[in-house]
Parts: C-alpha cells; structure tokens; sequence
C-alpha cells in the first residue's frame, strides 16, 4: 500500500492539534491513533483537521471508528473540524465546521509526520 498522507501536529493552550493530508486508508487510521496515543496528554481536547483529506477510504473509515471504540480516550474530547469529520468520525466525537484560517495562519508551526513516521 502507498502512503500517500501526512499527520501534522502541535500543542497549543493545552490541547492537541492535528491535521491530515492525503488519503484517509487504514495506515492513515492507524497512524493518527498512534500520533493521538503518543502526544495526547489526557487533558485537553484533540483536534483533527480534515478539510485536506483528498480521499476517505472506507476501510480507513471503519478501522479508525473500531480503533477508538476499543481504546479509554473520552470521545467527547475528539473534535473533527471540516466537512470531512462527519465520514470519518465515531460516536461519540463531535465534528465542527468553521470558517477558514487566514492564510498566513494556516499550517503554522505544526510538524508534519509523512507516511505515519516522525
């Protein structure tokens, strides 16, 4: 399987931001529950940017959804912010739509993570 994503991430007034890139397959699913597990510090909200997923496989879909159900997180703390958030996002995680960052703002400060690895 290629991979064709990138995971970007940064700490921000306690919380945990990420962004996807690329497509959302399953090694994307289990990358973004590895990044989650490795930089969530139990308190806080995580964030996930999903308005630059190119393409939602549907078995990256479930995989993600079965990861989360079976893992202690509080879902209600998992925030999927665009459009995209309401494909890949499990009960229990709730999905925001906001209106764009100014483009110097965008992507600012964040490491990116390619093909799942930092």
């Amino acid at each position: 399987m290629n991979n064709t994503f990138a995971i970007g991430l940064r700490h921000s007034a306690g919380n945990l931001h990420i962004r996807l890139q690329g497509e959302f397959n399953g090694a994307c699913a289990w990358a973004l529950r590895k990044a989650i597990s490795r930089h969530y510090r139990g308190t806080g909200r995580i964030f996930v940017r999903t308005d630059e997923i190119t393409i939602i496989h549907p078995e990256g879909t479930s995989l993600f959804k079965k990861i989360l159900r079976a893992s202690t997180m509080a879902l209600s703390d998992l925030y999927l912010k665009g459009i995209n958030g309401f494909s890949i996002a499990p009960d229990g995680a709730r999905v925001l739509i906001c209106s764009k960052a100014p483009a110097t703002r965008r992507g600012a400060a964040l490491r990116t993570v390619q093909g799942g690895r930092p």
